[in-house]
């Protein structure tokens, strides 16, 4: 897989539709695990915390009781 890839799946992923069928929590522990990969794997591309949070942000959009991901991380 190429960092165009994974880059798009950060950036194109939505929770709500998803398939998803563990939990919320999981999701984030999910998506933050495959962040760290990612800045592994491609330290010239790396994503920032900020940057993290608001693609997570954008993946849990329309999930009501996640919409506060970046003001819980401020």
């Amino acid at each position: 897989m190429n960092r165009d890839t994974i880059l798009g799946w950060f950036t194109g992923a939505r929770l709500n539709a998803s398939n998803w069928t563990r939990t919320q929590g999981e999701y984030v522990t999910f998506y933050a695990d495959k962040v760290d990969k990612f800045n592994e794997m491609c330290p010239d591309s790396l994503i920032n915390d900020d940057q993290a949070v608001r693609m997570l942000q954008n993946s849990v959009a329309n999930i009501p009781n996640l919409v506060n991901v970046l003001n819980l991380h401020h």
